[in-house]
């Protein structure tokens, strides 16, 4: 239970104010039949650890698996694994936070711009930055790399953005389609969370 007015794009922490659930708790809920649906964000909630402490607990949980979640948290991971899958994607690079500026830019050089750079193991677009020009490149880096040492740099591609959502794991049931109308330049923190646009 996160209670704040704080975000992430201010750097300043969260103030956590509400009941620790454990592993007791869990073990717990699985005792008693329960099934907790996963409602977490980023690090520490999509990344399997949580589900991975659900599996331990032994407790039903809703949403993917340890691996999935693993995997599709990590951006640079999920886009080799990808790649190696032979499913098209918008070029990229991955970088680390500790590379130096000229390096970055003659990695990316290739990919033109505009370009996305990604801190790679974060949601919510927390630390996404649209880049127009080289001069913009180093802030951008620096702003990922505040939240994470490995960096994707991605071409920019412009279009519409389209979700489905994949329910089930033999039997597979797909959603409607929906269509992200984006109020700002890029689908940013603020306009996913806190500007209602």
């Amino acid at each position: 239970h996160i209670a704040s007015d704080r975000g992430p794009e201010t750097g300043a922490p969260l103030a956590i104010d509400g009941p620790e659930i454990g592993i007791d708790a869990l073990v717990t809920a699985a005792e008693r039949g329960a099934v907790i649906v996963p409602a977490l964000h980023g690090p520490l909630g999509e990344d399997g650890t949580f589900q991975g402490t659900c599996e331990v607990a032994g407790v039903a949980y809703t949403g993917a698996g340890v691996l999935a979640s693993a995997l599709c948290m990590n951006k640079a991971v999920v886009k080799r694994f990808l790649a190696g899958a032979g499913i098209p994607q918008t070029p990229f690079v991955v970088v680390d936070s500790r590379d130096s500026i000229d390096t970055v830019r003659e990695r990316s050089q290739h990919l033109g711009f505009p370009l996305f750079v990604k801190p790679s193991s974060m949601g919510s677009s927390i630390g996404v930055s649209k880049v127009g020009d080289q001069n913009a490149l180093a802030d951008a880096v620096a702003r990922a790399g505040a939240y994470d040492d490995c960096i994707v740099i991605e071409q920019a591609v412009i279009g519409r953005e389209i979700e489905i959502a994949v329910l089930g794991r033999r039997d597979t049931m797909l959603s409607r389609p929906g269509e992200i109308h984006v109020g700002a330049e890029f689908y940013d923190y603020n306009d996913k969370y806190t500007d209602d646009r």
